[in-house]
């Protein structure tokens, strides 16, 4: 039986596209080049769900939560260091595992209360 209604376009979503696509192969392979890794898909895939969520500013959806995006992700956020040591270094804390690599921060709310 043939319809007279149009066939619906399938909305692409994180599932149906690559995440690893979705970024710019420039970035992928600055991150992998800065900080001597190549990092999951699901690194990507988490990238991409917060662009989807926020494409100006993915960053700030964390900001409720008082979370931040770090390390590598800087890099894809634009945030750059002129020296490329910095990167083997950044947002990495004296305790880090050297098979560890921070992506996430927690944001301090320092409160001063004097009395």
């Amino acid at each position: 039986m043939a319809t007279d209604e149009p066939p619906t376009k399938k909305k692409k979503t994180v599932d149906s596209v690559s995440p690893s696509l979705l970024i710019d192969e420039k970035k992928r392979l600055l991150v992998e080049n800065k900080f001597l890794v190549k990092m999951p898909e699901d690194f990507y895939q988490f990238w991409t769900f917060l662009h989807e969520l926020n494409s100006e500013d993915p960053n700030n959806i964390l900001t409720p939560f008082d979370l931040s995006l770090g390390g590598p992700y800087d890099v894809l956020l634009g945030k750059s260091s002129g020296n490329d040591d910095d990167y083997l270094l950044h947002h990495r804390f004296y305790y880090d595992m050297p098979e560890f690599q921070t992506v996430l921060l927690k944001t301090v709310h320092l409160k001063i209360q004097c009395s």
